[in-house]
C-alpha cells in the first residue's frame, strides 16, 4: 500500500518541489514500519518449532477425541431411540429419568462443543503463525499455561477479565 501511494504521488508530483525530500521522507518511515513491526513480532514469537509441533499433535488428537465423545453421547441420546415415539406408554418416572438425561446430554454437549470450538481456535492459530500470543492483548502467553493448556488463545489476565464480564 506505501509502494502504490508513493508511485502514485511521483507520477503526479514528480515536477513540482520537494518531490525527492517527500519522496525519502515516505520510505523512511515505510521501512521503519516495517523493521519495527517485524521486531515486534519476533519478540512474541519466542516458541520453538518442536514445541509448536507437540501442541500442534496434541491438539489434532484433541479434536478427534472430542468428536467421539460426541458421537457417543449422541447415541446415548434417549429421544434419537428408534421407535421411541411408537407406543410409548411409559410411566411418568420413565419420562422424567429420559428428560432428566436428554437434559444431562445436552449440557455435555454443548460443553463439548465450545472445547471444540477452542480447539480449532488454536489449531487455527498455529497455521497463521500466532499460536502463543494472546488474541485480547497480543502479548506473549506464558509458556507454562501453553503447556498446561495448548488450547489457550488468551493469556491469563485476558482470560480473567473475560470471566469477569
Amino acid at each position: 500500500l506505501f509502494l502504490f501511494f508513493l508511485a502514485l504521488y511521483s507520477v503526479i508530483f514528480y515536477p513540482r518541489e520537494g518531490y525527492l525530500l517527500f519522496c525519502f521522507l515516505l520510505s523512511t518511515i515505510g521501512l521503519a514500519t516495517l523493521y519495527f513491526r517485524e521486531k515486534k513480532t519476533m519478540l512474541k514469537r519466542r516458541l520453538s518449532k518442536d514445541f509448536i509441533d507437540r501442541m500442534y499433535g496434541f491438539l489434532i488428537g484433541k479434536e478427534k477425541k472430542l468428536k467421539e465423545e460426541q458421537e457417543l453421547l449422541r447415541k446415548e441420546d434417549p429421544y434419537m431411540v428408534p421407535g421411541r415415539d411408537v407406543g410409548n406408554a411409559d410411566s411418568i418416572d420413565e419420562a422424567i429419568l429420559e428428560d432428566a438425561t436428554k437434559a444431562r446430554i445436552d449440557r455435555d454437549l454443548s460443553l463439548m462443543k465450545i472445547f471444540e470450538i477452542q480447539v480449532k481456535k488454536a489449531l487455527s492459530s498455529i497455521k497463521l503463525g500466532n499460536y502463543g500470543v494472546c488474541e485480547g492483548c497480543g502479548n506473549a502467553i506464558d509458556m507454562a499455561r501453553l503447556k498446561a493448556y495448548p488450547e489457550a488463545t488468551s493469556c491469563i489476565k485476558c482470560s480473567k477479565k473475560s470471566k469477569n464480564k
